[in-house]
């Protein structure tokens, strides 16, 4: 069962993940961050699943994360969704092992972070891609804002604000 909105972690602004590339946001400090824990997914493969601080793991809408950056997991759980950071090689493993433990709504999984022209393998289907662009975006914040727009708007994420409210 997911925690009543007035009981849910607090939306962090992105300027707190996305900021500053080398550290991050010192006002981050005395905010609960979401636990990550390592799996093994079928034929041996290895992923880092981080869920949501304020929902029951049950059919959430699930991002595969295949730039594997702790910042964008804890970004997307803080914006309610089951993250799996693994090898774009091992995106139908990580579906399979997601729906299989009932963490994630099959038709709300979503990718983050393909390279243009990288392909899903053959039977992965998911409901959002979000590709990189292939040369740094003029404003990190705005691209990781269009991201967080396209995701919540296809799998049903929350939007948290853009920067600090003041």
């Amino acid at each position: 069962m997911t925690c009543l909105a007035a009981e849910r972690a607090p939306l962090l602004p992105l300027e707190a993940f996305f900021g500053n590339p080398k550290r991050p946001d010192p006002k981050l400090e005395g905010f609960a961050l979401a636990p990550s824990k390592r799996i093994k997914l079928k034929g041996g493969g290895r992923a880092t699943l981080t869920l949501p601080l304020d929902a029951e793991p049950k059919s959430l809408p699930a991002v595969l994360d295949v730039q594997r950056r702790d910042r964008t997991a804890q970004w997307l759980a803080n914006r309610g969704y089951a993250v799996l950071q693994l090898e774009p090689m091992r995106l139908s493993d990580g579906i399979r092992w997601l729906v299989r433990k009932g963490i994630a709504d099959p038709k709300r999984i979503g990718v983050f972070g393909s390279r243009k022209g990288e392909r899903l393998p053959s039977g992965a289907r998911v409901a959002a891609s979000i590709e990189l662009p292939e040369e740094e975006p003029v404003s990190r914040l705005e691209f990781y804002a269009a991201a967080e727009r396209s995701l919540a708007e296809a799998l049903g994420g929350r939007i948290g604000p853009e920067v600090w409210e003041k």
